[in-house]
C-alpha cells in the first residue's frame, strides 16, 4: 500500500519585522499565533504574549541567522516551481 499524504488546515504562526527597539530579545521580530477562526490566540508585546513566548525562545537558538529556520534544502520549493493548489492536495 502506498503512502497517503494530505493537507489539513491548522494555525497559522507569523514572523513580522518590525522596527528596531520594538522588542531585543526577538530580534525585532513580531509572533503571532492565527487561529483558524481569525482571532489572535498571542501575539509579541500585545494581549497574551505569553502564548508566543515558546516561539522567540525557540528562535534564540538560531540568533546568529537572524532568529530564522528554513527547510533542508532538498526540500525547499525552488522560485517558479511552486506546485498548483490541486497537485498540493494529492501530496
Amino acid at each position: 500500500m502506498g503512502v497517503r499524504r494530505w493537507i489539513s488546515l491548522g494555525a497559522l504562526f507569523v514572523m513580522e519585522r518590525m522596527p528596531a527597539g520594538f522588542n531585543d530579545v526577538s530580534g525585532d521580530w513580531k509572533y503571532s499565533l492565527v487561529l483558524l477562526d481569525g482571532s489572535v490566540l498571542g501575539e509579541t508585546n500585545a494581549l497574551r504574549s505569553a502564548k508566543v513566548k515558546y516561539c522567540i525562545d525557540c528562535h534564540l537558538a538560531i540568533e546568529h541567522r537572524d532568529h530564522l529556520y528554513f527547510l533542508p534544502r532538498p526540500y525547499r520549493l525552488r522560485q517558479g516551481l511552486l506546485p498548483a493548489v490541486s497537485e498540493l492536495a494529492q501530496l
